[in-house]
């Protein structure tokens, strides 16, 4: 919207105009978010990064994978051995989108 030019070695660039979106015209957003926190307390300084979709989240480094519908609190995990085949898939893309973004 403000017509800048990003540099070639600013590195990777995610970023998805919702420029359209606030207009009112047609759009296409992403079906995932991508968040980094860091709460930075002095030498505890902790990375914490994860991808979701409106259904599931997936951590980073832990790779704990939820289903913050029926646990918003994040509280149980999905287990390895009680993922559906679906689920799995969704957690194979939100891992493959947080491959691409950072490594």
């Amino acid at each position: 919207a403000v017509g800048l030019t990003v540099p070639a070695s600013h590195g990777v660039i995610d970023g998805k105009s919702f420029y359209a979106q606030l207009t009112g015209q047609p759009s296409k957003p992403r079906d995932w978010i991508f968040c980094d926190f860091n709460a930075h307390n002095g030498s505890n300084s902790k990375l914490t990064r994860w991808v979701q979709d409106t259904t599931y989240k997936l951590y980073d480094v832990s790779e704990k994978f939820y289903n913050i519908v029926l646990d918003p609190e994040e509280k149980n995990p999905i287990h390895p051995a009680s993922i559906t085949p679906e689920e799995e898939k969704i957690k194979k893309h939100l891992q493959h989108t947080m491959n691409k973004l950072h490594n």
